[in-house]
């Protein structure tokens, strides 16, 4: 099987054509800071809903905001969705991973 970095970098490659540069580049740091290294403790062909859940409550309790977390959840599950597609890795059920979010938009005054 591939390996996830790979996979990464494949998936980085088709977003290219699709995203503005900045959301790129926002794709490609958050591969870089949270999913590659939770790829090394968990590769794909081993996530469970149960894993991910895990994984994304640590950075919720440890202050990450919101708008993060789900952004880091939605990159993750189109990864996930591609390993599945072009790699046939297990499908992984993202419906089944709820995490109750706080709404934490600022509130501007003027």
């Amino acid at each position: 099987m591939i390996d996830e970095t790979q996979i990464c970098q494949e998936w980085l490659k088709m977003k290219e054509k699709e995203v503005q540069s900045l959301t790129y580049d926002k794709y490609e740091t958050i591969i870089n800071k949270y999913l590659l290294p939770f790829f090394k403790e968990n590769p794909i062909s081993s996530l469970t809903p149960k894993k991910i859940t895990e994984f994304l409550l640590l950075y919720k309790n440890n202050g990450l905001s919101s708008y993060m977390v789900r952004l880091i959840k939605v990159i993750l599950n189109s990864i996930c969705d591609y390993a599945h597609n072009e790699y046939n890795y297990q499908l992984i059920n993202f419906n089944k991973i709820e995490i109750e979010m706080d709404n934490d938009k600022k509130i501007l005054r003027f």
